[in-house]
């Protein structure tokens, strides 16, 4: 039992050193595999681990899962899913429905 406290602990300290070292915030969904973070403006949950999101800078809904690693909470497996048109200034708000997504924009 003892050495498997060591290495949690040990293993959370590393995790929360490479947070700091990367200036994330633990509260903030950050994708690792990305150079650049996106942006959302409106997100739906389709379930624990699935999001749906609009992304800004590509215009598009993506689609990612969150996982927490302990510390914080990782993205994995971005997609954008489907580009939308320009002429959206902003999409506010988002919701599924069956196998549906509606945006209000």
């Amino acid at each position: 039992m003892t050495e498997i406290t060591q290495r949690l602990q040990t293993y959370s300290q590393t995790l929360v050193a490479k947070y700091r070292h990367n200036n994330v915030k633990t509260d903030e969904v950050h994708f690792w595999d990305c150079e650049k973070q996106p942006s959302f403006e409106a997100m739906a949950c389709a379930d624990s681990e699935l999001f749906y999101a609009a992304e800004c800078s590509q215009k598009a809904i993506a689609s990612f899962q969150v996982e927490k690693d302990g510390v914080g909470l990782k993205g994995n497996n971005l997609q954008m899913v489907i580009q939308y048109s320009p002429e959206w200034c902003k999409v506010n708000s988002m919701c599924l429905c069956d196998s549906s997504i509606f945006a209000s924009h």
